[in-house]
C-alpha cells in the first residue's frame, strides 16, 4: 500500500539532451513530473522506461532555430490506470490539466492538478493567463479539489492571499456572499523574496477570488519560503505550488529543491496523503493458456451440472473400486498368515 503521491514541478530550460544526463534522470523521482519550457515539439524522442507521458508544446515560428515554451508531464507508469488528462478546458498551450482519481488514490474528492507555465509580461505569448487560469479553475472547483503548479513568473513577498479580517465587512457586503460561504484560513507564509512584481498582485487576486492558498514558505520543508530562480542579477521566487484551502489537510510536505547545473530554477515538489493500494493482476506460473474462446448460452448451465455430475460420480466409482481393492488384499494377507 502506498500511502502518499509525489508531484515535482521544474522549469529545464529546455530538454535537449538532458535525457541521456544521468544527474537529470536521477532528478526525476517523483511519481508525477511536470517539465515547463521544454523546447520541444511532438516527439517520440522524450520516452522514458517506466514512465507515461502527456506533452503540449507550441507551434515553431518560421525565422525560429528551436521551439519555445513546452510542457511534458512524466508519470509512473504503474499510475496510468489513476491519471487522465483533462481536455477542452483550456486552449492555452502554457497550460495542461491532469486528474487524478479519487477512487484509485483513495481520496476524498479528484484532484485536477494544472501544470502551469506563465509567460513573463513582456513576453509574447503573454495572454491574460491570470484571467483566463481563474475561468478554468471555476470550471473544475466544483468538480473536485484544485492544485495549480509551476513557474508562474510571479513574485508575492510576503503579501496575504486571503482576506485578512472579515470580521469587518459590511453587514450589507455580508449579505451578498452565498450561505455556504466559509471564512479565509489565517495560515501565514514567509518569504524570503521581499519583491512584488505586477505578476505578483495578479497571482494575490486569483488566490483571493479562487480561495488557493500558497504552499511556499506554509509547509515543513519550505518554512521560510525559499528562492526558486537563481540568475547573473540575482534570485527570486517565481515558482509555486496553489492549492485550494480543502486540500492543504492533505498536505504533508512541500520542498524546494537545491540549485543544479541542469537549469537557473531550482524544482519544487508537493507531497500529498493518498491511499493507493491496487496489484497488477498476472497469470498464475502453473496456470497454462489454452488459445479456445467459449460462449456462454441459455443451455450451458444444464450441460455444466451434467458434466460435473458425471465427473463426480466417476470419481465415487473410483474411491469405491480401491477401497475393494484394499479391503481384499487385507483378507488375502490374513488367510495367507494364518
Amino acid at each position: 500500500m502506498k500511502t502518499n503521491l509525489s508531484i515535482g514541478s521544474w522549469n529545464i530550460q529546455g530538454l535537449g539532451g538532458k535525457l541521456e544526463d544521468d544527474y537529470f534522470l536521477s532528478s526525476l523521482k517523483y511519481d508525477i513530473n511536470i517539465l515547463m519550457e521544454t523546447w520541444k515539439g511532438a516527439d517520440s524522442s522524450t520516452n522514458i522506461v517506466n514512465f507515461n507521458y502527456v506533452q503540449k508544446s507550441r507551434k515553431k515560428k518560421l525565422r525560429s532555430k528551436r521551439y519555445s515554451g513546452g510542457i511534458i508531464v512524466y508519470y509512473k507508469s504503474t499510475l496510468h490506470k489513476g491519471i487522465s488528462e483533462v481536455l477542452n478546458v483550456t486552449k492555452s498551450d502554457n497550460r495542461l490539466w491532469l486528474k487524478l482519481d479519487k477512487f484509485f488514490f483513495g481520496l476524498k474528492k479528484d484532484i485536477y492538478v494544472c501544470a502551469c507555465y506563465i509567460p513573463p509580461l513582456s513576453s509574447t505569448y503573454f495572454n491574460d493567463d491570470f484571467i483566463l487560469l481563474e475561468n478554468e479553475i471555476s470550471k473544475l472547483s466544483s468538480k473536485g479539489n484544485i492544485l495549480i503548479i509551476g513557474d508562474l513568473n510571479a513574485r508575492v513577498s510576503n503579501h496575504l492571499d486571503f482576506i485578512s479580517d472579515e470580521n469587518n465587512i459590511h453587514d450589507d457586503l455580508l449579505n451578498l456572499l452565498p450561505d455556504d460561504y466559509l471564512g479565509d484560513s489565517h495560515i501565514y507564509r514567509n518569504s524570503l523574496d521581499k519583491v512584488l512584481n505586477p505578476h505578483g498582485k495578479q497571482l494575490i487576486d486569483l488566490c483571493i477570488a479562487s480561495r488557493l492558498r500558497i504552499l511556499n514558505g506554509r509547509f515543513v520543508g519550505d518554512l521560510f519560503g525559499n528562492v526558486t530562480c537563481y540568475k547573473h542579477n540575482g534570485s527570486s521566487t517565481v515558482d509555486y505550488a496553489l492549492s485550494d484551502m480543502d486540500l492543504m489537510s492533505s498536505i504533508e510536505y512541500f520542498y524546494i529543491g537545491e540549485p543544479t547545473y541542469l537549469s537557473d530554477h531550482v524544482p519544487i515538489s508537493v507531497i500529498l496523503k493518498c491511499n493507493i493500494c491496487h496489484t497488477e493482476h498476472k497469470s498464475h506460473k502453473n496456470f497454462t493458456q489454452i488459445g479456445v474462446k467459449y460462449r456462454w448460452e441459455n443451455t450451458s448451465r444444464d450441460k455444466m451440472i451434467e458434466v460435473l455430475g458425471k465427473i463426480l460420480l466417476n470419481n465415487k466409482l473410483e474411491i469405491l473400486k480401491t477401497h475393494s481393492l484394499n479391503k481384499l488384499f487385507q483378507e488375502l494377507t490374513r488367510q495367507l498368515l494364518i
